[in-house]
């Protein structure tokens, strides 16, 4: 499942991490996570991947958390 450049926004957000402390649990570098989260870099399957393991997010988080973001 791939995630929006919205929905990294809101995991993120939702978490209370700052751009850096999101990147750090994932693995990347907070400038990448900047630049998915404007659009600038594309939202991947591996990034996507990490992300929903990282984080426990399942399609029922996805699908509630889009009630919440203009996705």
């Amino acid at each position: 499942m791939l995630l929006s450049r919205q929905l990294v926004r809101f995991i993120r957000q939702n978490n209370r991490l700052s751009q850096r402390e999101f990147a750090d649990r994932i693995g990347v570098s907070n400038s990448y996570v900047a630049l998915v989260e404007t659009g600038i870099k594309p939202v991947t399957a591996n990034l996507s991947k990490k992300i929903t393991r990282e984080f426990g997010i399942d399609v029922d988080y996805i699908e509630a958390a889009k009630r919440f973001i203009d996705v």
